[in-house]
């Protein structure tokens, strides 16, 4: 009994959301038609991480709407950029299938210590790769591909406003 509440305790604990991605992201539904860029976490070699919105990639920076400060525009040069992460849509779900896949194991009858460990690792795997699906590091794209996933991929328009963006 104790055995089967630790069991219980670890799938509710995988099951629980570590990560939020920001709610201005896309749906997968809605990638290419949607107004808002992509969030970036990027790494640099000195100094802390800077989160936000991705608005716009030039030759010698990365402007980003700060995520602390929903109305502070940084540039960040490109020299200084160690390494980066991006997440240009929402991630799918799929946390409920860690303790369906075990419950289901239940049925197994004797063979449940053998066949719920197995359910638990590949719903696991399933879930993280759900999770990280929509997500790109600075190896898997370059710099200049990086464009792409900006709110403007051609860089900013002269007629905006950087201090209006929000």
């Amino acid at each position: 009994m104790a055995r089967n509440i630790i069991i219980l305790g670890i799938l509710i604990a995988l099951c629980s959301p570590g990560c939020k991605a920001p709610a201005y992201l896309p749906d997968a539904e809605e990638i290419g038609i949607h107004e808002f860029g992509s969030f970036v976490i990027i790494d640099l070699t000195e100094g802390s991480d800077i989160e936000g919105e991705l608005i716009a990639v030039d030759d010698t920076a990365l402007i980003v709407l700060s995520k602390e400060d929903e109305n502070r525009i940084q540039s960040v040069p490109i020299a200084r950029i160690k390494g980066f992460k991006l997440m240009y849509a929402q991630p799918k779900n799929y946390g409920w299938t860690i303790p369906v896949s075990a419950l289901a194991t239940l049925s197994h009858g004797f063979l449940l210590v053998f066949t719920a460990p197995v359910n638990i690792i590949v719903t696991s795997g399933v879930t993280a790769r759900g999770a990280n699906a929509f997500t790109y590091n600075d190896g898997d794209i370059t710099m200049e591909e990086i464009k792409m996933f900006a709110r403007f991929p051609q860089g900013l328009p002269p007629d905006i406003e950087v201090a209006n963006l929000k």
